[in-house]
């Protein structure tokens, strides 16, 4: 049985003001939330052939800016069934409402 996580790959150039109950390593805006097992939440970064077409483009945007996209990961040890793509987008989507509410 493989061990997964659910990530997130955060927007450099928009810091949090305040650390976001229920979500750590938060240290920036979000703008992709994953599953993935092994390395899978380094290739988005590193894999310029990626069909999702908007994220490869966001990253494109943050280089050209000057910064640099990260990678972390919000929740890990989890069966792969715990991290389905629903459950992924539930999860950015309490950060949006959660982000919504701080102001940003």
């Amino acid at each position: 049985m493989s061990k997964y996580y659910v990530y997130a790959l955060l927007d450099t150039r928009k810091p949090l003001r305040d650390e976001i109950d229920g979500f750590p390593k938060m240290s920036f805006v979000p703008f992709y939330i994953g599953k993935g097992k092994n390395k899978r939440k380094e290739q988005h970064l590193k894999n310029k052939s990626d069909k999702n077409l908007a994220k490869q483009n966001k990253i494109a945007k943050i280089r050209k800016e000057g910064f640099e996209p990260i990678s972390v990961i919000l929740f890990e040890n989890m069966r792969e069934e715990e991290v389905s793509k629903a459950t992924a987008r539930r999860k950015y989507l309490e950060f949006q409402e959660t982000q919504n509410k701080m102001g940003f």
